[in-house]
């Protein structure tokens, strides 16, 4: 899968890109700075998977998924954060386990349940 990371923060970005390159079968294709150069990156590499920031300055990362689903709507959209939603993954979460679950959960047919969860990485181990 090829994959555009797209954040303004230059240290997530380093930190995004690794874990692509770590990831069987994901191939880092670009990366962008803001939300409209996410939307003319995604025109341009045409990505499987775009791994983006919510919060940007100019356009949002809402705005940029809104206009990268209308011109190429087969494309997973994976939008992070550094701040806690139910809705949106924390950028804490992202390791290869998560990257690789975010993809097959959107390649799942609509209105099926997932075999599998994403595995919190804050959760602790217990031994019995």
């Amino acid at each position: 899968m090829r994959v555009l990371v797209v954040d303004d923060q230059e240290r997530f970005r380093e930190v995004a890109c690794r874990v692509v390159e770590q990831s069987d079968g994901f191939s880092l294709v670009g990366e962008a700075t803001c939300g409209a150069e996410a939307v003319a990156a995604a025109d341009d590499l045409r990505p499987d998977l775009v791994l983006m920031d919510v919060r940007m300055p100019g356009m949002s990362g809402i705005e940029a998924e809104r206009r990268i689903l209308a011109s190429r709507p087969g494309t997973c959209v994976v939008l992070v954060s550094a701040y806690g939603s139910p809705t949106i993954a924390s950028k804490e979460r992202l390791t290869p386990t998560f990257l690789r679950a975010a993809w097959d959960l959107h390649r799942r047919p609509s209105g099926t349940v997932p075999e599998t969860t994403v595995p919190d990485p804050r959760a602790e181990t217990t031994s019995s």
